[in-house]
């Protein structure tokens, strides 16, 4: 009895497993940060972190990540015109320190070498330095200052993993962020919003565009 050779032939399956557990890596991209209804808040920012994941089930895994937002501001002086208020533009540093869950839509492989996600999560935001060298040349008052605080903040995301090799991967993110930010008490003052209509706090999203390299081990 002869074996045919088509019986003999092994059809190649698009799917790969990843036989990894752990993945760290860095990344950075821009974001768009959304200033505020008073203009206040900062706005676009270079972004740059670092991630750690770990898969946790089938098709779960569990990421940590830290950011930095490295952004721009306008600095406004309520002594002046409404419509003559910014008097420029200044650095500040924003961190954010994160913990999503990530939902792999292919499981625990690839397809064709990439891995599509969604993922969600939570964390905090905090000011990692700020230039104040605007508001101290107009002697500007404590109360009128813009300060970011510390924030929490809730995160949704969606992307795609690309295999390099078993060990290294590219991967591009799409993320929305969302704070709450509060208004300066000196914008809420009688002579300054005698109709009060600044919002004492307000949602904020941010949307960024991520590019990262990660190894996993």
């Amino acid at each position: 009895m002869h074996s045919s050779t088509a019986a003999g032939q092994v059809i190649p399956s698009a799917y790969k497993f990843i036989e990894m557990r752990q993945e760290v890596g860095a990344f950075a991209g821009k974001a768009n940060l959304g200033k505020g209804q008073l203009g206040l808040d900062p706005s676009s920012a270079s972004v740059v972190g670092v991630r750690w994941s770990l898969d946790v089930g089938s098709a779960l895994s569990l990421e940590a990540d830290g950011s930095m937002f490295l952004a721009e501001r306008d600095v406004l002086d309520l002594s002046r015109a409404e419509n003559d208020r910014v008097i420029g533009q200044s650095d500040m540093t924003i961190v954010l320190l994160d913990v999503r869950l990530r939902l792999n839509l292919t499981g625990h492989r690839t397809w064709h070498g990439i891995q599509p996600y969604v993922a969600f999560g939570a964390g905090i935001a905090g000011e990692g330095g700020v230039d104040r060298t605007l508001e101290e040349s107009v002697l500007m008052p404590q109360d009128q200052r813009f300060d970011f605080g510390n924030r929490f903040t809730a995160t949704l995301a969606s992307g795609l993993s690309l295999d390099l090799s078993e060990r290294f991967s590219l991967r591009a993110d799409g993320l929305f962020s969302l704070w709450k930010m509060g208004t300066p008490t000196g914008w809420l003052t009688v002579d300054v919003d005698p109709l009060h209509t600044n919002p004492q706090g307000e949602w904020l999203a941010g949307k960024s565009v991520l590019f990262s390299i990660g190894w996993r081990y």
